[in-house]
């Protein structure tokens, strides 16, 4: 993945938070605490948007999806 100036600046945020509290080890434990919380935080963000899915009824069960591609791409010779 590239680095982007928007993740340099979150590490930046994330590091003088640990750093102010007295929660930071080396720098290379301050990258991957950061990049830990950044993938949970993805996580639960996919989570969450399934969740908003699934209540708002945009899904549908998976045999009628593969139906549905079948009846798209037509029969397998």
């Amino acid at each position: 993945m590239t680095l982007t100036k928007k993740d340099l600046q979150d590490f930046h945020r994330f590091a003088d938070a640990k750093l102010t509290s007295g929660a930071a080890g080396s720098l290379i434990d301050l990258v991957r605490e950061w990049e830990s919380t950044r993938q949970y935080d993805g996580s639960v963000s996919a989570l969450r948007e399934s969740h908003a899915d699934v209540e708002a009824g945009r899904v549908k069960p998976l045999d009628k999806a593969f139906s549905d591609v079948r009846e798209k791409l037509g029969p397998v010779e």
